[in-house]
């Protein structure tokens, strides 16, 4: 089963045009700070949920900002 990984360096560079902390970022997406944290740093997996959020929240399309392992 092919795993959905995030392009860490396209959501910073959307932190830093938006001016946005790990924190204002978790609330623009509604998810807790912690799920951020770990993602951004690679100590969890994105979930369907964190890339649902992504998608409806920032106005990325799923290939600008995921990519699989298939």
């Amino acid at each position: 089963m092919a795993r959905i990984h995030l392009k860490k360096e396209v959501l910073e560079k959307y932190m830093k045009k938006n001016d946005l902390s790990e924190q204002d970022l978790a609330t623009e997406l509604d998810l807790d700070y912690t799920t951020v944290y770990r993602v951004l740093r690679g100590q969890r997996n994105v979930g369907p949920k964190f890339v649902a959020k992504v998608l409806t929240n920032t106005g990325f399309e799923f290939e600008d900002i995921f990519f699989t392992n298939d």
